[in-house]
């Protein structure tokens, strides 16, 4: 085991690299294992698949991500920042750009170009969250070649390359909003790096601190909103005071006086609301149904007699999210005597969407004393076993005194 920071942030950013890059190629049962696809307006997280329109579990998933954010953040401070943070490791793989003007022009001038390849790459892995891969690798290699994403490709990635050479860290320290939020968030129990108030008199002032600063700033002379709590202070100062046999002079501490309170109310209230949105998410997540649907009366067909029969149309909106075939069966509970026509079953591709118009027949005896009937349509999803009953209205039709005479 090693006491050095930056030993363990290079394993992290490995990590979170080797899973920014491989999650979107990821399936689980057919399903991307966490993308948005824009093309379908479906939200893919750990084999779920949610469609934009299922607001409860979008809305559940948010209040959890929103509280976990708000923990972390009261509890842990910036160490999003430092160490899990997308520009924060991007800043760490490109920081071979810190030093372009000591290099020379031909040197400079390949430094500039990798890094502009590099920028691309990193926007299409981007990307690759809101496209498909299938659909991403195809439109721009194969036969249905598409500007959009080559023009979405040149600019984000042009973006992420002046972002790279010109803003940098800049961004954490003037423009990024979670660090206004959390400089409000802070009180005095957060865990920062700090420089240990006992040994402030053995600095040397060999600025070894200050000039490992991904942000700039002099540590020394207390917080600052900008620290990103990437912990370069605490390595710099150890590897200066080990050769005087003595320890870094700056450490992650809970406050100054470094006293661990996470029973505090503001850590544990947004500790217990994260649990409670997680839970609650799971639960609507999973009580969510990959196949959705609705029944319309079928405006084009008014209610009318056929023979002995009092007939109304309705139209089956079905919704297949699932990526298998279903099949969808639909009957009359606690009625006999009725017909539907001119099918009862219908077939419904993965991924789309099926309109189906059917027609219910009842004696017209039934309408005698009510000229509305509520009656419980049963829909069975046949491969699922899944059941859900609607409550549809059939109208007695209007007719004509004539037509009675």
């Amino acid at each position: 085991m090693t006491n050095n920071f930056q030993f363990y942030r290079r394993i992290v950013r490995t990590i979170l690299v080797i899973l920014g890059v491989t999650l979107p190629f990821i399936k689980i049962n057919g399903d991307h294992l966490l993308i948005f696809n824009i093309y379908t307006f479906e939200f893919h997280i750990f084999g779920l698949s949610l469609q934009i329109n299922q607001f409860l579990p979008l809305l559940a998933l948010f209040l959890f991500l929103t509280f976990l954010f708000l923990y972390l953040t009261v509890t842990f401070g910036r160490i999003w920042c430092g160490w899990l943070c997308p520009q924060s490791v991007s800043m760490e793989l490109t920081s071979f750009m810190q030093n372009l003007n000591k290099g020379s022009l031909p040197i400079k001038t390949f430094k500039i170009l990798f890094l502009y390849l590099l920028s691309v790459l990193i926007a299409a892995n981007i990307l690759l969250y809101f496209i498909p891969y299938e659909i991403f690798f195809d439109r721009l290699f194969g036969n249905e070649f598409s500007k959009g994403i080559l023009t979405a490709l040149l600019t984000l990635g042009t973006l992420l390359f002046l972002n790279f050479w010109l803003v940098r860290y800049r961004f954490c320290a003037t423009v990024c909003p979670y660090s206004m939020l959390q400089s409000m968030l802070f009180d005095k129990h957060t865990l920062a790096v700090w420089m240990i108030p006992e040994r402030r008199a053995e600095c040397i002032n060999c600025l070894s601190c200050v000039k490992v600063c991904s942000t700039e700033i002099d540590i020394r002379q207390g917080q600052n909103s900008a620290c990103i709590n990437c912990a370069k202070c605490i390595d710099a100062c150890a590897k200066v005071m080990g050769k005087l046999g003595k320890k870094s002079l700056f450490a992650y501490r809970f406050g100054e006086g470094n006293k661990k309170r996470f029973t505090r109310f503001s850590s544990a209230v947004s500790l217990v609301l994260t649990l409670v949105s997680f839970f609650i998410f799971i639960l609507v997540a999973l009580s969510t149904k990959n196949v959705q649907v609705e029944v319309i009366p079928y405006q084009k067909f008014l209610p009318r007699n056929i023979d002995d029969f009092a007939a109304n149309g309705y139209v089956l909106v079905v919704e297949n999210g699932d990526n298998k075939d279903k099949t969808i069966a639909i009957e009359i509970e606690d009625l006999s005597g009725y017909e539907i026509t001119p099918n009862s079953i219908f077939k419904v591709k993965p991924k789309s969407k099926n309109d189906f118009t059917f027609f219910i027949k009842l004696k017209k005896d039934l309408l005698e004393n009510s000229p509305i009937l509520n009656l419980k349509l049963k829909i069975v999803n046949k491969e699922d076993n899944a059941i859900q009953i609607k409550t549809i209205s059939f109208r007695r039709p209007i007719t004509s005194r004539r037509s009675k005479k």
